[in-house]
């Protein structure tokens, strides 16, 4: 997994509050199975007051699929089911808030999910695209700084073959220290495969349920 930290915002502040800052985080389970659905998070933090912000976030279109997109705080406004499409094939989704009291995020705030669908394997990014804002709540609107970090999930294969299911669970024994022969779980579907199912019963036998 790749960490990236960004600046982004305006860097001209006045005094009123400077030195404040709002720092967005994109956060996910590291790793997801291609067909299961698992989602990504925008967290923001700090201490300045957020009046208003619009924020792009890129993905990986050719890897996972937006089913869904939540607010996760009140007065943040996301994409509905009917403009999923068009997020889909552009690659970005945009989710906006403004409010004339605004909130205060403290040490982490949940603002948003972003529910995906992952589709082939490989390495799929979520970012903030530059043209991203936020601003605090004194008028007129200033911009507030802070840093971002973006967010790549490794999509695995839904199926295994038998060689790399004894592999899995001959590394799952070494760190688990058990002694687990691949062969319990069986090839449930009878396609000469190992898929998720066996390696659930997999790790239900090493667990001794």
């Amino acid at each position: 997994m790749r960490w990236v930290k960004i600046l982004f915002f305006s860097m001209v502040l006045s005094a009123v509050n400077a030195g404040a800052e709002i720092n967005m985080m994109l956060q996910a389970d590291d790793k997801a199975t291609v067909q299961s659905e698992f989602d990504v998070q925008i967290h923001l933090s700090g201490t300045e007051t957020v009046g208003s912000f619009t924020l792009a976030i890129r993905f990986d279109k050719d890897k996972v699929q937006i089913t869904n997109v939540s607010a996760d705080a009140d007065g943040v406004v996301t994409p509905n089911q009917n403009t999923l499409v068009s997020v889909n094939n552009n690659g970005e989704v945009t989710v906006g808030y403004a409010s004339t009291t605004g909130f205060i995020p403290g040490s982490d705030k949940k603002v948003v999910t972003i529910s995906c669908e992952a589709k082939t394997e490989g390495s799929a990014y979520f970012e903030i695209a530059t043209g991203s804002a936020l601003q605090n709540s004194v008028i007129p609107l200033q911009d507030i700084t802070g840093t971002v970090e973006n967010k790549t999930v490794i999509i695995i294969s839904n199926s295994f073959t038998k060689e790399e299911l004894s592999q899995y669970i001959a590394d799952y024994n070494t760190a688990n220290n058990k002694n687990f022969v691949a062969g319990v779980a069986g090839d449930i579907s009878g396609n000469e495969k190992l898929g998720l199912e066996d390696v659930i019963r997999a790790l239900q036998v090493l667990s001794g349920k």
